[in-house]
């Protein structure tokens, strides 16, 4: 392990690197801090919209982001790694393999999703579903192939070109939503995804005129490529999947488990803590193709330095926010929602606190992927979810989405102490044998 983690911070804050990281960095924290504009409409659609319809919103969403997982987030982050890695025609023709793995689980899931709707709509009861469901399928085919153009602009660190187009999508669905508020025409559930679809469209066809002459799928692929995509691609899909699972079951239980109401507040607690994860993110975009690279090229040493510097600096900066929402719960939830969702206080505060780990838990997660080992950041979500599970199980029926709210904080601590001495003890024995792993 290198030596004090903040002095290394330091040294590094001051060299040429760290400004060059920066030309990079900037605009991608400006792309997830884009997203809170998103959250500040979401925050005046959560004051308008009936309980109700806020409740079956944030299931909908949640069984949304459990589709994108499993129809193209993984394949997204595999083309990312393998574009990142060079322009020889291998590295092309594995990318263009995830772009038609993406396309092709995409089409896959909306069209489940639309055949479920009914099913799911039956088990939730009291919340109507149905066509909300298949309005989440489209919206997930569309973010879903806004995902592939981003993805090849990443792998060439054009992160402002990806800025661009997430102002465009974010300033579009915020404006909507603004618009739909403050004209007092936000009444449903389907009004929200509609503008996300709209919105999220209009920025692929930005994005697609911005990657023109990145993506070459004239190349196409090959029986080889496509085996070692679908090889990585099993545990990025499995990891991926799996975390979206336990990062959204609690929302999911809670429609099951809880009346309404938990569901809802429970929702709007987590719509105020999306403005610490989307900057945590921004982490994602850097580390998957800097760490790729570096493990490729057999620049072992420096990659736990990166790795904790990324971490560092991303904590640093979602720290203050972090310590007011723990500290002053119900102050927030009383300036956010007018004392709407008030008795949320303690579901906030533990959800904030989760800030000091995510971080962390995040870059180790994406470095073992980076560095040829999905298989570690797959095992690391299992057994996450196992005790996320476990504990909503036992504890919503009896604390509501504190209960939930508990079982996340449990999982998130359980997933990080694992993956860090996992990645650690790859990080040591890469170092002293020399191989490398991709």
């Amino acid at each position: 392990m290198p030596g004090n983690p903040l002095s290394s911070l330091m040294e590094w804050l001051r060299s040429d690197t760290a400004r060059k990281a920066a030309s990079i960095g900037l605009p991608s924290l400006v792309s997830r801090l884009s997203r809170a504009l998103w959250g500040v409409a979401m925050v005046f659609a959560i004051r308008v919209l009936p309980e109700t319809s806020y409740a079956e919103l944030a299931v909908g969403r949640s069984l949304m982001m459990l589709a994108l997982a499993f129809g193209s987030v993984f394949a997204a982050r595999t083309q990312l790694k393998f574009a990142a890695e060079g322009q020889s025609p291998r590295e092309i023709r594995l990318a263009n393999g995830s772009i038609y793995l993406s396309v092709g689980f995409s089409v896959l899931m909306v069209a489940a999703l639309c055949i479920c709707a009914e099913l799911i709509d039956q088990f939730y009861g009291e919340l109507e579903l149905a066509s909300l469901i298949r309005l989440c399928g489209v919206a997930a085919f569309a973010r879903s192939l806004l995902g592939i153009p981003n993805a090849a602009m990443l792998a060439k660190y054009r992160t402002l070109s990806v800025m661009i187009v997430d102002l465009v999508s974010v300033v579009l669905a915020a404006s909507l939503m603004g618009y739909l508020v403050l004209a007092g025409r936000l009444v449903s559930a389907h009004q929200v995804i509609a503008t996300l679809i709209l919105a999220e469209s209009t920025a692929f066809g930005v994005s697609c005129f911005l990657v023109r002459d990145e993506i070459r799928l004239a190349l196409g692929t090959d029986a080889g490529s496509l085996k070692k995509v679908l090889s990585f691609s099993f545990y990025s899909l499995g990891s991926t999947l799996v975390f979206r699972v336990y990062s959204r079951v609690d929302i999911l239980m809670l429609g099951k488990l809880a009346d309404p109401a938990q569901v809802a507040a429970y929702g709007a607690c987590r719509a105020l803590t999306e403005f610490l994860i989307n900057i945590h993110r921004a982490g994602n975009q850097i580390l998957l193709p800097l760490v790729s690279r570096m493990w490729r090229q057999g620049r072992i040493r420096p990659v736990m330095k990166r790795v904790l510097q990324g971490a560092g600096i991303l904590t640093a900066i979602i720290l203050p926010g972090a310590v007011v929402m723990m500290l002053f719960p119900g102050w927030v939830q009383d300036i956010a929602y007018k004392g709407k969702y008030a008795y949320g206080a303690a579901i906030l505060a533990i959800l904030s606190s989760l800030a000091f780990f995510r971080p962390l838990l995040n870059a180790f997660s994406i470095s073992c992927s980076a560095a040829g080992k999905p298989s570690i950041s797959f095992q690391t979500v299992l057994a996450s979810s196992v005790v996320n599970l476990t504990l909503n199980a036992a504890l919503i029926p009896s604390m509501g989405g504190v209960g939930a709210a508990i079982a996340t904080a449990v999982a998130i601590v359980t997933g990080l102490a694992f993956v860090s001495f996992r990645f650690t003890r790859l990080w040591r024995n890469s170092l002293e044998t020399g191989v490398v792993i991709n």
